[in-house]
Parts: C-alpha cells; sequence; structure tokens
C-alpha cells in the first residue's frame, strides 16, 4: 500500500478509504516513483515482437529522445504540463521538425501517449498525454503545412514514360529494373517495398485483365521480407490496379532478357523477384532486390532531365502513389471502397492522406469557368 501523510485524523481516514478502494481496484501507485525512462525502456522492448524493425527502430528513437528530455523523471511526475514543456522544447531545439500530424513531434506524443495508456487504472489514474495533444499545447498559427508529396501531371506522366522506353531501346538489361519499377509504380500506385518484392508469378489475370497479387513487401533496413503487407496480416494478399498491355509486354521482355543475363552469369534467381539487383553480382547471387534509394535516384535523374520541377515538394516514388490516388479519387463515377483496396488502404486513410485536387481537372474547371 502507497504512503500518505495527512493533518488530521478525519483526513487520515478519508484517505485510507480512498487508498484501499484504489487498492482493491488494482492501483500500483508506488510505481510512479520508478524512473520514467527506464520504465519507457523496457516497454518499448516488449513490443519488440509485435511490431516491424522500422517501427521498433522509431521507438527506439522516442526513448533516445525522452532520456534527454526526461532524465531523471519519475513516472508520476510526468504529468500534462510537464509533457506540455517537452513539447515546446522540443520545437526550439528543433525547429525545423515543425508542428504538423505528421511531424516527429506528433509521432513521440503518440508514443508517450499509447505508453501511459498501458498504466492507466494501475499506475496513473489518467492519461496525462491528452488526445489531439498538438492541438492543446500550440496555438493554430504554430502549425506548418510540411512538405506534400509532388502529384505528376497527365504530361509529366507522358514524358516520364516515353523516356524510359526510349532507354530502354539502347540500355543493358542490368540497368533497366529501376526505370521498370517507375512505370509499375505510376500504372499501379504500389509501395515502393511492394514493388520490390514482386516476383513473376505475383503477375496473374483476372478477367481479362493483367495485374499484381501481392501478399509481401521488402524492407531495405532489415534486407528481408518483411512477411506481409502493411497492417495485413500474413498472408492476406491484395489484387493491385490492372496493368497496361503495353507494360505487360515490357514485363515479359524484360524476364526473358533477365533468365539470358542470369544464364551466361550462371546465376539462379531462385526467388523469381522482377527486381533482382543485375548490377551487383552479389547481391543478384543472394536474390535481393534493387535499393529504394537507387529507385528514387533515378526518377530524379528522369526528372532533371525532361525539367519536371517538384515546386519544393517531395519527389520520390510515393509521388506516384499520391498521383494514381488523386487521378482515381478525381475519375467520375469511381467507387473509393474499391480504390482503396487495390492500393492496400482504408477509405479514411485512402481520401485523408493520399486524395488531392488533379491539377488537370483543375486547369480545365478554370477554363470552363473563364470560357
Amino acid at each position: 500500500m502507497p504512503t500518505k501523510y495527512v493533518k488530521s485524523k478525519r483526513e487520515a481516514t478519508q484517505l485510507e478509504r480512498r487508498l484501499f478502494i484504489e487498492f482493491e481496484q488494482g492501483y500500483r501507485l508506488n510505481d510512479g516513483k520508478l524512473d520514467f525512462v527506464t520504465s519507457f525502456e523496457k516497454f518499448v522492448e516488449s513490443k519488440r515482437i509485435t511490431i516491424s524493425p522500422v517501427t521498433f527502430n522509431n521507438w527506439k528513437y522516442s526513448l533516445k529522445v525522452f532520456s534527454k528530455y526526461f532524465q531523471g523523471k519519475k513516472i508520476g511526475e510526468l504529468n500534462t504540463n510537464c509533457i506540455n514543456q517537452f513539447a515546446h522544447q522540443f520545437i526550439t531545439d528543433n525547429p525545423r521538425a515543425g508542428v504538423s500530424s505528421k511531424s516527429s513531434l506528433a509521432t513521440r506524443l503518440n508514443h508517450l501517449r499509447c505508453y501511459f495508456d498501458s498504466l492507466v487504472g494501475t499506475v496513473v489514474k489518467t492519461n496525462p498525454v491528452p488526445k489531439n495533444a498538438l492541438k492543446q499545447f500550440f496555438r493554430t498559427s504554430d502549425f506548418n503545412i510540411g512538405q506534400s508529396q509532388y502529384v505528376f501531371t497527365d504530361d509529366d506522366l507522358k514524358r516520364i514514360k516515353l523516356q524510359i522506353i526510349s532507354d530502354f531501346q539502347s540500355l543493358h538489361i542490368s540497368r533497366w529494373g529501376t526505370r521498370l519499377a517507375i512505370l509499375i509504380a505510376m500504372e499501379t500506385g504500389m509501395r515502393p517495398g511492394e514493388i520490390q518484392a514482386l516476383t513473376f508469378k505475383d503477375l496473374i489475370e483476372v478477367d481479362g485483365r493483367k495485374l499484381f497479387r501481392i501478399h509481401d513487401s521488402w524492407s531495405d533496413m532489415t534486407g528481408e521480407l518483411n512477411g506481409a503487407l502493411k497492417s495485413r496480416p500474413q498472408g492476406e494478399s491484395r489484387d493491385c490496379l490492372p496493368l497496361s498491355m503495353e507494360l505487360v509486354k515490357i514485363l515479359s521482355r524484360y524476364q526473358l532478357k533477365q533468365l539470358e543475363f542470369l544464364n551466361d552469369h550462371e546465376i539462379d534467381n531462385d526467388t523469381g523477384r522482377i527486381f533482382i539487383n543485375l548490377g551487383d553480382y552479389r547481391k543478384c547471387a543472394e536474390g535481393r532486390p534493387i535499393s529504394q534509394h537507387s529507385f528514387n535516384d533515378m526518377l530524379h535523374k528522369i526528372c532533371d532531365n525532361l525539367k519536371i520541377d517538384s515546386e519544393c515538394k517531395q519527389l520520390s516514388m510515393y509521388s506516384f502513389r499520391h498521383t494514381v490516388s488523386t487521378k482515381l479519387a478525381n475519375k467520375p463515377g469511381m467507387s473509393y471502397p474499391w480504390a482503396a483496396s487495390k492500393l492496400g488502404n482504408s477509405v479514411a486513410v485512402f481520401t485523408r492522406t493520399y486524395v488531392k485536387a488533379d491539377r488537370d481537372l483543375d486547369n480545365q474547371m478554370m477554363d470552363l469557368w473563364t470560357n
């Protein structure tokens, strides 16, 4: 039982009753005197087996941050005011981090709230990290929009595609991979890790249309498959958006050329992986795919050559995911549940995260209005 001191017998009787009730309800108020950082570290370690390595690393970074800002603090000392002060100090020390729902600070506060949720009803009575903490800790004018992903126009996509197809005419097969990945991202909006994990067997025919049925993704950080798609149980698959016949023919041509290359170098592609790294014999023999970094480097190179201006927005393979989502959402008669399922998202995430105004449609509407 925790020990507390009061001034009178009456207060002592009331306190005794309250403490006994708390004891019966399972409260461990003495645990509030434990070192917060040590407790949080144990909490993070307990999550290792339930989260991906990438997510675990994110939690480890939170531990690093909290070790700096909450050093020597007891669990019970972290009240809402203390956490509010941490949030403001974090932004002062890291002004480029910014205040937004996708910021580093937002993630740290979410991790804190998750940690204290596990203690509510036993060590603490209420969670000191409020819901929508950023909105309670900061003024609206303190928020920033953040850097958004670039959404390609139809003209951008056409020029990129023509450039890549032209490159295929003269390039050695070992240099096709990054460009082919860009074409697939352009038509399907797949995540880079999903593209890396693709095998030739994943290409199937459904109702006369060729598409990828995927069930796994690759992690560059761990150097292996994740074992499942994002936010999906192991073994669950997803049918992606159908491919154009032109892209299907390019894939077929690439498969033959890849096989010739591997036979010439006496390398087996036991995984059947499409994007096995032909430019690195060791990685190729190990069945490792081309890295996401290489995908993005090639995209930047092509866009620079074509003078495609990203307007200070993020330009990466994820730009195609945002572009495809935007095109789908702005297509008359499109079913949002169908579109979201093809991209592997809930309808809420599909509309909130990826859907933006289509600049091509915006130009059409402007012309319609002015004319």
